[in-house]
């Protein structure tokens, strides 16, 4: 009895292990973010390589439609991969 008792808890022990991998697992997979830049915008520019902004005074290239849509004093974030 005494032998299965550990079996058993041997087993819950190893499928609770799992779980916890599998949630584990999961966190990395899915905290792989791309670092953002986020900050105030103090600035615009363009020149040949690409429309910028300057968050806190520090360039940054943007697409289009966000270098349109901004003003100077908006708050923002940028997403880079």
């Amino acid at each position: 009895m005494k032998n299965r008792q550990n079996i058993l808890l041997v087993l819950k022990l190893l499928w609770i292990q799992k779980k916890l991998g599998i949630v584990y697992l999961m966190l990395l997979i899915t905290s792989c973010i791309p670092d953002d830049i986020c900050g105030t915008i103090t600035g615009f520019g363009a020149d040949e390589d690409c429309l910028f902004i300057r968050i806190d005074g520090e360039r940054h290239c943007v697409d289009a439609s966000i270098y349109y849509e901004s003003e100077i004093g908006d708050e923002i974030c940028l997403e880079y991969s």
